[in-house]
């Protein structure tokens, strides 16, 4: 099989994941901090590496996540991995790239390159296994999408291979002393009898009335809850990819690469129309349906490729636009820029005051859109073109107001609800330790702890017999690392989640009786191995990321 796949790839090598691009990758741009508009940091500011990548300009720093994004979806099949999930998995990745630099690992050979496939989840069937007809699918649905070049495909698959190499060095072999997994296989294997009695928060109603010195004095203790941020206040034309169709010029040689790059989409949308349309095809569930063609989709094809198209002229446009306020010497706020506005068709639009990481809602900006704004000054006072959606924006910059605390008596409304919240709580664990108290003497006094737990208003559940390896199907895994702490006989404390106060019980406990299985034994020694290499790596590479980051400006020193 090794052969096969190596000749399969060896065949394909230049198109191997083209359609990636297309399909799942999302352009992280990692915001450095420099000024917004013309003559921004990206452009003339300092060099700035993460592990030796430049991460300088907005080019470097989509290169850099999108590279992460194809290896990303190859490592765990899945397409919806973005974020700060991609973001953290780019700097690890470098970090461990940089570790196999450093150590002068090769790179794989045309056999181990093919094993290393094989282990890839994108490339694995419905039974977790490696599939080869889905990897010949996948590599003949993707030959006529020159996309990816040769190099790129290869840095990424080789890359990883590297990165997977130094990510086993520096976890060791996890060393586990014989003691640690007799003792993990004896809790595996004890017996337990449990019973947890709950009590919710919702429906406790405790009468809370307090006088306004009480909420005065609550409020200058917590006069932080209230303050009001540093607030941005911003102004912005819309360039709506819309008004420039009639400009894009369709070329017919571009319909067919665009129709088979997002295949998949389309596929859906001819799915859905002929289940709507075929009803003695939704009486037959078991019978596929047909592969799109791009003559059942050509209008929606064409269409969609033509806003793509217009897109780029929105952005083109906006740049123009913003590079004539820089060139004019246009001021914010003047007749000029008012003028401009008019002359190009655009309409002046404002934005209420927001704060750092809030999202205004109805306008559809993300975190990057707020964090451009906020990189805005005076003396920079536009950004650069920002798409959002389907259509581009520039934004302009007219105030940033202070952050300030209110007078109390315009906050006294939230001030009582917080107020009564936190009282609420306060009181509801006072009544947890007086529960615990009358269940434990009731329980020594020789009741059972479930019928003590009825008579004091609480829903019970009991689990026996059960182990830790085996527990029952309806078990409440969050009182797991309670348990221990709790004698045989005893009641714990009340513990508050997701709004149950829960207090547990131990009937009764037994360890395993006779000699531990070797075979399991073993096992047990691996799995404790592999958990602390893990760890190991993990709180390596954490600190190495952070540093790093640190290091070149990109995160602040805590």
């Amino acid at each position: 099989m090794i052969s096969w796949l190596q000749t399969r790839f060896q065949k394909h090598y230049q198109v191997l994941f083209i359609v990636l691009l297309a399909v799942i990758i999302v352009a992280f741009v990692f915001t450095i901090g420099a000024a917004p508009g013309i003559g921004r940091a990206d452009q003339t500011g300092a060099r700035r590496e993460v592990f030796g990548t430049s991460l300088t300009t907005e080019q470097d720093q989509r290169d850099f996540f999108e590279v992460a994004q194809i290896s990303a979806y190859l490592q765990t099949g899945s397409r919806s991995i973005g974020g700060t999930e991609i973001q953290d998995y780019a700097f690890q990745r470098a970090a461990t790239i940089s570790i196999a630099n450093s150590l002068d690992l090769p790179g794989p050979s045309d056999e181990q390159l093919a094993e290393y496939i094989q282990t890839l989840r994108a490339f694995t069937g419905p039974d977790g296994q490696y599939d080869n007809e889905a990897y010949a699918r996948f590599l003949d649905s993707i030959a006529a999408n020159p996309v990816l070049s040769e190099s790129i495909i290869s840095y990424i698959l080789k890359e990883d291979y590297r990165s997977q190499e130094a990510n086993r060095l520096v976890g060791g072999p996890g060393y586990v002393l014989d003691a640690e997994a007799r003792t993990q296989q004896a809790r595996l294997k004890a017996e337990w009898t449990v019973t947890e009695g709950t009590l919710s928060l919702t429906e406790f109603d405790p009468v809370i009335e307090p006088t306004d010195e009480e909420l005065e004095a609550f409020f200058e203790e917590n006069s932080f809850r209230y303050d009001i941020p540093e607030r941005m206040s911003v102004g912005y034309v819309v360039f709506d990819p819309a008004n420039y169709t009639e400009a894009v010029d369709l070329p017919e040689a571009d319909v067919a690469p665009y129709f088979e790059t997002n295949k998949d989409r389309y596929q859906s949308l001819s799915d859905a129309r002929s289940e709507q349309t075929d009803e003695a095809l939704s009486e037959q569930t078991d019978t596929a349906l047909p592969e799109v063609k791009l003559e059942d989709v050509r209008d929606t094809v064409e269409s969609d490729l033509k806003l793509e198209m217009a897109k780029n002229i929105a952005v083109r446009t906006a740049s123009d636009f913003a590079y004539a306020l820089f060139e004019n010497g246009v001021e914010p706020d003047s007749e000029a820029l008012a003028s401009m506005i008019s002359s190009s068709g655009l309409e002046p639009l404002m934005v209420p005051p927001f704060a750092r990481g809030q999202v205004s809602i109805g306008l559809g900006w993300d975190r990057q859109i707020v964090d451009e704004a906020f990189m805005l000054t005076p003396d920079h006072w536009f950004s650069d073109p920002l798409t959002v959606g389907d259509t581009v924006i520039l934004m302009f910059f007219q105030d940033r107001l202070a952050s300030y605390t209110p007078e109390f008596p315009t906050v006294k409304v939230q001030v009582l609800a917080d107020y009564a919240t936190e009282r609420k709580r306060e009181l509801f664990a006072e009544k947890g330790e007086d529960l615990k108290v009358r269940l434990q003497e009731a329980i020594d006094s020789g009741k059972l702890f479930s019928e003590a737990a009825v008579e004091a208003g609480l829903e019970i559940k009991e689990w026996v017999d059960f182990t830790f390896e085996t527990p029952p199907e309806d078990f409440n895994y969050s009182i797991l690392s309670r348990l221990e702490q709790i004698p045989v006989g005893g009641v714990s404390d009340m513990v508050l989640a997701s709004d149950l106060g829960s207090i547990i019980h131990v009937a009764s406990r037994s360890s395993p009786g006779g000699e531990l299985d070797e075979g399991e034994l073993e096992s047990t020694r691996q799995q404790i191995a592999n958990l602390n290499s893990n760890l190991s790596r993990s709180l390596i590479f954490t600190d190495m990321v952070r540093e790093e980051l640190i290091r070149s400006g990109l995160a602040d020193a805590q």
